[in-house]
């Protein structure tokens, strides 16, 4: 079993420090080290990160973390809700990203390819079934679909986030692709938001959304 505490002050951080780090609270680290009920992706990527940050130290580390180190564990680039505007313009601006905090994700299998992390603002994707809303401060871990990828998008299967030319960054359900017209029906959840028309011209980029970190807990 990880002990949480021991790894982190063989390391010399706090547990403020180890937080920000995980890009988690320091009262879920306190809870981590007091009760030990650690979820075991959390445990893979505490693991991960411990061995890494060992690594950069030149410590040595315990069986338990190399264990989990070969832990398939990305660090994605997050967008969120205060450099979205700029994201818009600087999106494939390799400085620009790698600036970008990296959100911790465990993917099982990872593919080639371009994966963000985009943070949810506004409540355009509150549904009436919770399992299915994305509400304000979500994560989301997302990949980018090649543009010659557009004509066969995977609509029934994911939501979106779409890089629009003059609306930004824009989370959305697909409902339908119009290939001879060149446009796409985007459909909020929120039932106070309308449906909306966009020429692909004007899309820069299309992420699908491959899973969520929940801010909070669904009613």
């Amino acid at each position: 079993m990880l002990d949480i505490k021991k790894e982190r002050e063989k390391l010399g951080l706090t547990q403020q420090e180890l937080a920000d780090h995980l890009g988690i609270t320091r009262k879920t680290i306190i809870t981590y080290e007091n009760k030990g009920n650690i979820p075991e992706s959390k445990t893979k990527l505490i693991s991960y990160f411990f061995s890494q940050y060992s690594k950069s130290k030149n410590e040595e580390y315990s069986e338990e973390i190399k264990n989990f180190s070969e832990s398939n564990v990305l660090f994605v680039p997050l967008v969120n809700h205060r450099n979205q505007e700029e994201f818009s313009q600087k999106y494939n601006n390799q400085n620009f990203i790698n600036g970008l905090h990296k959100e911790p994700w465990i993917v099982d299998n990872p593919k080639d390819g371009n994966y963000v992390s985009f943070e949810i603002f506004g409540d355009s994707m509150l549904s009436d079934r919770a399992e299915e809303s994305l509400l304000q401060n979500d994560i989301l871990l997302c990949k980018e679909i090649e543009e010659k990828h557009w004509d066969r998008l995977p609509i029934k299967q994911y939501d979106f986030v779409l890089l629009h030319k003059t609306e930004g960054v824009l989370c959305r359900r697909i409902a339908e692709t119009i290939l001879d017209t060149q446009k796409l029906i985007l459909e909020p959840l929120n039932p106070l938001y309308n449906e909306t028309n966009v020429e692909l011209n004007d899309v820069l980029a299309i992420y699908r959304i491959i899973s969520v970190k929940r801010f909070r807990r669904r009613l």
